[in-house]
């Protein structure tokens, strides 16, 4: 098993705050994605703007008028196929 810091995302106002950051995927005043963990973090809003960001620690910083957060579980391809083949066993049950 993986030994994996756990990430944090704290908002407050308009200052959002996020820890064990490993990728920006993408930036821009509309939403931010980015890597945690092994999730894909999408932040979408209005005005959003990253303030700081440190790879090496693992935090990010942004600002504006956060509407929504929302987490999904990145797949490997053989997680994928993995997920493809029970959903076809269970198809047939």
């Amino acid at each position: 098993m993986e030994n994996e810091k756990r990430g944090a995302l704290a908002l407050e106002n308009d200052h959002l705050a996020v820890t064990s950051v490993s990728k920006v995927i993408s930036s821009g005043d509309k939403s931010i994605v980015l890597m945690q963990n092994k999730e894909t973090l999408t932040i979408t809003g209005e005005g959003l703007s990253v303030t700081e960001i440190n790879l090496d620690s693992g935090r990010l910083s942004a600002t504006g008028r956060v509407k929504e957060i929302r987490f999904s579980e990145t797949l490997t391809k053989a997680g994928l196929i993995k997920k493809i083949f029970n959903k076809i066993i269970h198809r047939g049950h």
